[in-house]
């Protein structure tokens, strides 16, 4: 019999999610046909000096995530102090961030062997300084599973954005259209972040020393993050050229579309539903292995299908111009794909407050992926690295779920009880895909036909497995 505590924090997360679910879905949609336009209009190196600049992007955003709203949404109770506190401690991580970022724009275009990169570096650094006075009350509407306002906040940053990206591209033709609509797209959410919330931060350091204790870790994680998470593009950028390096972001751009892009929504009404029941251990845990079943369940037919369907996906919407993607979907797709099934556990053990374990499994992450990544760039094909990636990713996302198991106390028999059925599912929903790639010629028919087939046939196998497993209260439930 469920609590009331279950049913409440049950509703709200799902309510939340409906909100940031119509946010990110509705601004990715958004996203990507700008970014089919955007590749009809520009060239493939604009696209590569654009994601070399966008590891700065990840950079900030990274940062922004400081960790304060991790802690204050798991504290009980909190005051003005604490959110006066952790707005100073952000502002002050990203200001010193940009300024080194800003120094180091000349040595960073030298080491890519691009000297346009510079004014790229200095602008995104000026445009990540003022993203750092986010208004924190939006850590409120989050703590208190009110995803409305940020769903609308975010929803109008991305079409500002896109409009702006693709006004420029159709006047300048170049890389700056990109540019300057990101950074736009940061600027305008920090003025409705004052616009939509009230409250209006103080610099305060009165809680400083027992935020940090926890968010030095998260900084920690999230530096180790950059790393692990960009570390490719770091390497493709120096060892294959500016023109490769478009291909692969586009690449990226497409492998992250039916994953990371499906579970960004879900995520932050996750983590505050989670951080109400860690009271109640038994609750949790059964949250927490739900939670991992719903990942497996819709992420791994969503990146399947993507993958098979790659060649046709890239020939129909992209043109002859980027023909060299297709080799990159499939590996880059499950890369991200692993990365995607990690983030389950991360989160709980963030809300475990693991966070020092977690900044350790980062660091060795992101030294394994660096490390091999430089290895097999030695060969200087960019497939071979691509897959690398994948090897390297998977192994990790087992180190992950090792640690939370032995963290919550979980068995791995329930743990892959909750997660075979979607693996098998998903394996049969592959072959008939496959076979029907090799049918067809039309790359449009292909698509269209294998999203309805393939949907339809993981739809009905997963239903099959999980009612001859007894109808189990897990993922699919």
């Amino acid at each position: 019999m469920q609590t009331n505590l279950e049913v409440s924090v049950g509703e709200q997360v799902v309510s939340g999610t409906l909100w940031m679910g119509s946010w990110r879905w509705s601004a990715r949609l958004i996203g990507f046909v700008t970014t089919i336009i955007l590749a009809r209009l520009l060239v493939p190196e604009d696209f590569g000096i654009v994601a070399t600049g966008a590891i700065i992007v990840g950079f900030f955003t990274l940062l922004i995530d400081l960790g304060t709203d991790s802690y204050l949404i798991r504290l009980f109770d909190t005051d003005r102090n604490d959110y006066d506190t952790a707005w100073t401690l952000r502002l002050i991580v990203i200001s010193a961030a940009c300024c080194a970022i800003f120094l180091a724009a000349q040595p960073g275009a030298d080491y890519f062997y691009v000297q346009r990169l510079v004014n790229v570096i200095r602008f995104f650094s000026i445009a990540g300084w003022l993203n750092g006075f986010t208004n924190i009350g939006l850590t409120m509407y989050r703590r208190e599973l009110q995803f409305r306002k940020i769903a609308f906040i975010g929803l109008t940053q991305r079409i500002i954005a896109s409009i702006t990206s693709v006004t420029l591209a159709f006047l300048l033709h170049n890389y700056w259209a990109m540019i300057i609509g990101e950074s736009v797209f940061m600027i305008v959410g920090v003025l409705l972040s004052y616009i939509y919330h009230d409250y209006r931060p103080r610099f305060s350091l009165v809680n400083f020393r027992k935020q940090w204790d926890f968010c030095k870790w998260i900084v920690s994680r999230n530096l180790a993050t950059i790393m692990q998470t960009q570390g490719d593009s770091f390497v493709v950028a120096r060892f294959f050229g500016i023109e490769l390096m478009g291909f692969y972001s586009m690449g990226m751009r497409f492998a992250a579309l039916p994953t990371r892009q499906l579970l960004a929504p879900v995520l932050p009404p996750v983590y505050s539903g989670l951080a109400k029941k860690q009271g109640v251990r038994e609750e949790f845990v059964t949250g927490v292995l739900n939670i991992i079943g719903i990942t497996f369940f819709l992420m791994l037919p969503a990146a399947a299908l993507f993958a098979t369907l790659g060649e046709s996906l890239i020939t129909a919407m992209l043109g002859e111009q980027w023909i060299s993607v297709i080799p990159l979907v499939a590996p880059l797709t499950i890369s991200v794909l692993l990365v995607v099934l990690t983030n389950p556990s991360a989160t709980a053990l963030t809300i475990e407050g693991r966070v020092k374990l977690l900044a350790g499994l980062n660091w060795f992450s992101a030294i394994s992926v660096v490390a091999v990544l430089l290895f097999a760039a030695q060969w200087q094909t960019i497939e071979l690295l691509a897959w690398a990636r994948v090897a390297i990713t998977f192994i990790i996302m087992l180190l992950y779920y090792k640690y939370l198991l032995d963290a919550i106390k979980l068995s791995l028999s329930a743990f892959i009880g909750g997660i075979y059925r979607p693996i098998l599912a998903t394996l049969v929903m592959i072959a008939i895909v496959y076979y029907l790639t090799l049918m067809v010629s039309s790359a449009w028919l292909v698509i269209v036909a294998g999203v309805l087939i393939g949907s339809a046939v993981y739809l009905c196998v997963s239903v099959l497995l999980w009612r001859a497993a007894g109808a189990p209260n897990t993922g699919e439930a």
